[in-house]
């Protein structure tokens, strides 16, 4: 139900639209020297005290005249309506492929008119450098100028980054940025004040040499359900070497005492929806067998009981293949959203050597967490917000409460023609995955393109093996061969084409359909069991019936799915015995389709309650600063 606020958004937004659109004919009769002078004079309105809101039909028609000049895209009038919706702060939701890349032009060129420099931040390096190569002649014609910061950009072209009218970049650079910044200053510096204040007062304050972000003041985030929900479960660290190390043996001792000779619930409970491992009383008290062994490894019993229980996370938390991979004798982790690698990242305290241990490699020297910030600390003192995503909905609440965005939802401007099949569950793995492949030979015959969805780097390969053993041509896109991700996705749309992908990999990428698809039924979507995130499963789905053409996707589940570890272990045990009266072979049911989904609910609910202690301790931690040092918020 429609409540009477989005109501009166939504029409402020269309009579916002008509008069765009009334200025179109005037500025195509421009030319390209005077679209730039317009923009100019926008600026001296708005230094002159002129409102943003009455400046932005003005603004807005020239974007949309500039990037149809430039770039040859001309910005629908639903794209128009979700830009004057970002530009009041706002959280759009459009369907994938409905082209909301040209919708952050608009309002991040209207923000551009204050000079103060505004951040268009996405999930991952690929698509901020692909926005910026794509969008930067728009920026041009309009007189602005637009960069981009990635992973793998010096201190220089950072600097010069930032001083641009629009900056993209992603969370993670922005986070790492700010840290950087602060480590930069002498020893003397960092002991005479608290990190906190230097942000507030250095990096976001007025003077612009000590400022490494020009000031927080406009964000647009592309992919925000990623950065804001998903990434933020998780603080940003900076880590530095320790002074001293450990010996080797240490690492060896824990994970063979801990892997041998504790045992799960009367020394240890395990969680594997909240990823964590904790040691019992009983497990505590056998810390005395170590001691009395290995005293001469200089550990206090809370060191080993650390250690203990980083052993167990590596054991029981951290698979290979999905939660991080093995490369030129390194550890690499696996970005849980999507599946792209994280190269020099470690986890924190000595979780990383724990799994360097597990999988022989050579232990890298200890670190330790020198400054870290979360998501939210990072984000919440821009001065004005706005996103973007597809898939937002089911975290409303969180933005408004957490961020003060409420979302609005745009129908996609053609029909959606997708067609989502029953969920097909089975018993056990080995028949589901004989009922993927059964599912993809079957529509690769008929000449459709097949894109496949696995939640691990591991299963990937699995499924491809699999493929090969059946002869079926097909590519394989996942963190390990990222460098060609586009090159993969340019091709998954052709006819015939398979396509395994990784998590999310190859998210934001288009995806084109070769000639005669269409009629074929357009682009198949398996996704090989069910996120622990309905968002997700939505993600995957958006990959076909794009822009009102066909498509169809099918999900496979198991009873032995992650998504069923949040159940009890009795309400389990229902669910397959549910499973196996519905016969040999992957089967259809309501019951169990409802029961995913309300597993999928309580993950969700678990991880907001993550978040959410995040943010506690966020305020509780601002307003000890405000107190200490007057400081208005982080």
């Amino acid at each position: 139900m429609t409540s009477l606020l989005e109501t009166l958004r939504r029409a402020r937004c269309r009579r916002q639209l008509e008069q765009v659109n009334k200025l179109e004919p005037q500025m195509k009769a421009l030319g390209d020297e005077e679209i730039a002078e317009r923009v100019l004079a926008l600026r001296q309105r708005r230094r002159r005290g002129a409102e943003l809101t009455d400046l932005l039909p003005q603004m807005y028609a020239l974007v949309r005249e500039a990037s149809r000049r430039a770039i040859g895209v001309r910005q629908y009038d639903i794209q128009v309506e979700a830009a004057v919706s970002m530009a009041n702060g706002c959280v759009i939701e459009m369907n994938t492929g409905e082209g909301k890349t040209f919708v952050a032009p608009m309002a991040a060129a209207l923000y551009a008119l204050d000079q103060r420099g505004v951040h268009v931040l996405t999930a991952n390096d690929y698509l901020a450098g692909r926005d910026t190569r794509v969008l930067k002649p728009v920026y041009e014609l309009l007189g602005l100028t637009a960069d981009v910061v990635l992973a793998d950009s010096g201190p220089r072209e950072r600097a010069r980054a930032f001083e641009a009218d629009v900056t993209y970049s992603t969370v993670h650079q922005l986070g790492f940025g700010f840290l950087r910044q602060y480590f930069q200053q002498a020893p003397e510096a960092l002991r005479q004040q608290d990190m906190w204040r230097y942000i507030r007062s250095e990096i976001d304050g007025s003077n612009r040499e000590k400022r490494c972000l020009r000031g927080r003041y406009f964000a647009i985030l592309d992919e925000v359900d990623s950065i804001l929900i998903d990434y933020a479960r998780s603080p940003l660290s900076i880590s530095v070497q320790a002074e001293t190390q450990r010996p080797p043996e240490v690492y060896t001792v824990a994970r063979r005492f801990a892997v041998e000779s504790l045992q799960q619930k009367t020394d240890y409970k395990l969680d594997l929806v909240r990823r964590n491992v904790e040691l019992t009383d009983r497990g505590k008290k056998r810390v005395g067998e170590l001691q009395k062994e290995y005293g001469y490894l200089h550990l206090m019993d809370a060191e080993w009981e650390e250690r203990l229980e980083e052993a167990l996370s590596a054991e029981h938390l951290f698979n290979r293949g999905e939660h991080y991979v093995v490369q030129g004798g390194l550890v690499v982790l696996v970005d849980q959203t999507s599946g792209r690698l994280m190269i020099g990242q470690r986890l924190g305290a000595e979780l990383h050597l724990a799994l360097e241990h597990k999988e022989g490699v050579p232990i890298q020297p200890r670190q330790t967490v020198a400054k870290k910030i979360t998501i939210q600390s990072l984000i919440r003192p821009y001065e004005r917000l706005a996103g973007m995503t597809g898939t937002a909905w089911e975290e409303r609440k969180e933005f408004r409460t957490v961020y003060g965005m409420r979302i609005l939802r745009f129908e996609p401007r053609l029909r959606l023609r997708r067609q989502e099949r029953p969920d097909r569950f089975s018993t056990g793995a080995d028949a589901r995955w004989e009922a993927v492949v059964e599912d993809i030979l079957a529509e690769h015959a008929r000449g459709r393109p097949v894109l496949v969805g696995t939640r691990s780097i591991d299963k990937s390969e699995a499924l491809s093996q699999m493929l090969k053993d059946r002869k079926v041509d097909h590519q394989v896109l996942s963190g390990v061969n990222h460098a060609r991700e586009a090159e993969i996705i340019a091709e998954a749309g052709q006819r015939g084409a398979v396509t395994v992908a990784a998590r999310m990999a190859g998210r934001g990428v288009e995806i084109k359909l070769g000639d005669g698809v269409e009629e074929l039924g357009g682009m198949h979507v398996v996704s090989t069991e069910r996120d622990i995130l309905s968002r997700v499963d939505r993600q995957l789905a958006g990959r076909c019936g794009r822009r009102g053409s066909p498509g169809s996707v099918q999900y496979f589940v198991s009873t032995d799915d992650d998504v069923f570890q949040v159940l009890s272990e009795r309400r389990r045990k229902r669910v397959k015995r549910d499973c196996e009266r519905l016969g040999s072979g992957p089967r259809n049911s309501d019951s169990l389709s409802r029961t995913v989904q309300t597993a999928q609910e309580m993950f969700a609910h678990r991880f907001s309650q993550i978040r959410q202690a995040l943010l506690v301790r966020d305020l509780a931690q601002e307003e000890t600063q405000r107190i200490l040092f007057g400081q208005d918020r982080l």
